[in-house]
């Protein structure tokens, strides 16, 4: 695992960022857009045997998904930008914002969280074998309860001080903040808090961030239709079907592009029948 993503690195995940019209990209396809920035590129040249390989070593360069078996893609979103479409994994969230410290720690033999109860015998004799999880717990969330307050409403910065010192301060903070219809901003706040904490632990420790982190539900489900068959559009006459695919294609984006089902034919060589077979 590499503890620093080497600077030659990050500037040529920059170039290609900056050439790719999509934030997200299917992986052969950003191999072959930084060997055209740079002819000399390899990962080996960066202790990986493999572009995948080389993006897990440096999770700040991407996220990797897996679009159907076999198939990567790679998320060339900001780390920042990253943690603002995701959000904390559940199981994640009830150990790293416990009040009194983290209740599980993260074994990298198995690569499972583990409950420090379950994994304390373990911890005694292979400390090495684990790793503690971030404080987002009681102290980090006065420190930004502060910080919130400083932002969005600074007349509130002395009453938060007062309560951060009583023992139902949490309570007693959701309350103020909602009578200022403040509630639903801060924990929206919190939660991205805790989120980029987990980022950055991971980024460190070289994990991929699909650990501690998944894509946000949508808030608001879209209530035109996914697709309409193009015999619903075209009439079904062959010179209208083919302009109107055409048009389509031209349109649509990368995610939908892949997304795109078409005759094995059109992707195999010669000595196959029309489904795609051996003759």
């Amino acid at each position: 695992m590499s503890d620093e993503t080497p600077e030659q690195l990050r500037s040529l995940f920059q170039q290609l960022r900056e050439q790719c019209e999509s934030s997200t990209v299917p992986l052969t396809m950003a191999g072959a857009i930084l060997r055209k920035i740079d002819p000399s590129f390899a990962p080996a040249q960066f202790g990986a045997i493999g572009l995948r390989n080389l993006i897990e070593l440096h999770p700040d360069l991407g996220a990797l998904k897996q679009s159907r078996p076999g198939v990567w893609i790679v998320d060339l979103e900001s780390p920042g930008e990253r943690t603002r479409l995701m959000r904390v994994r559940d199981h994640v969230w009830r150990s790293v914002t416990f009040f009194k410290g983290p209740t599980s720690v993260f074994d990298l033999e198995t690569r499972t969280f583990v409950s420090r109860e379950d994994a304390e015998r373990q911890l005694a004799s292979e400390p090495e074998r684990f790793l503690a999880l971030p404080d987002c717990g009681g102290e980090f969330q006065r420190s930004k309860a502060r910080e919130f307050v400083a932002q969005r409403e600074p007349a509130l910065e002395q009453e938060i001080e007062q309560l951060a010192t009583r023992p139902d301060w949490y309570q007693a903070l959701d309350k103020t903040l909602g009578a200022r219809g403040l509630l639903s901003t801060w924990k929206e706040f919190k939660r991205d808090a805790v989120a980029g904490c987990l980022e950055a632990w991971a980024v460190q420790h070289g994990l991929p961030l699909s650990l501690v982190l998944q894509p946000r539900p949508q808030a608001v489900a879209d209530t035109r239709p996914a697709s309409v068959t193009v015999s619903e559009r075209s009439g079904c006459n062959e010179q209208s079907v083919r302009r109107l695919l055409h048009e389509a294609i031209e349109g649509m984006t990368l995610p939908e592009l892949l997304d795109l089902r078409l005759p094995l034919r059109f992707f195999v060589g010669e000595g196959t029948d029309r489904d795609g077979r051996r003759k």
